[in-house]
């Protein structure tokens, strides 16, 4: 069921194509917000990420300033710097909030 699905996107997918809209025309789009040595952190063992690979920690800084115009324009922004726990309930209660 299309309406119980979380999708995560790589950190590129909303920039392109006005994918942003359509994520957003097809649900609630929610920006995990964190800076930029928690995304290295978290992402660096993932040899799916060629930036990671190719850039360095100022370029990566760079690209995310240059993307995050188009992250705020989510329905919603959440701070990731949190413990997991605590982003899951804020998450959901977010949700409920947009379902009502």
């Amino acid at each position: 069921n299309a309406q119980k699905t979380v999708v995560s996107t790589g950190g590129g997918l909303p920039m392109y194509h006005d994918n942003m809209k359509l994520i957003q025309a097809q649900g609630v789009s929610i920006y995990l917000a964190t800076g930029i040595a928690t995304i290295i952190k978290r992402l660096k063992q993932d040899g799916q990420r060629p930036l990671l690979k190719s850039h360095d920690t100022e370029s990566l800084a760079m690209l995310l300033k240059k993307r995050k115009p188009t992250y705020l324009s989510a329905d919603y922004v959440v701070q990731g710097h949190r413990p997991p726990e605590l982003i899951v309930q804020r998450i959901v209660t977010l949700l409920k909030i947009s379902k009502a």
